[in-house]
């Protein structure tokens, strides 16, 4: 399982938010998978080019520390 990953979300009106599908999706979630598998969401965005970009910079990071 990757580290880092994207995610479609849609909320309905009291604001509870599930994980969707790309063409349903109100916004895109960027999270970050800990080691037992949990994951943190770290931000939402509106597209999800925007939210797959702030993922290479994380992942960038994180080959870069490994590098170290």
């Amino acid at each position: 399982m990757d580290k880092y990953y994207v995610s479609g979300v849609k909320a309905d009106a009291n604001g509870n938010c599930e994980i969707c599908a790309d063409n349903e999706a109100h916004f895109f979630t960027l999270y970050e998978r800990n080691e037992a598998g949990e994951s943190r969401a770290i931000a939402d965005l509106d597209i999800r080019a925007g939210a797959e970009k702030i993922m290479a910079v994380y992942v960038e990071r994180v080959v870069d520390k490994e590098i170290r």
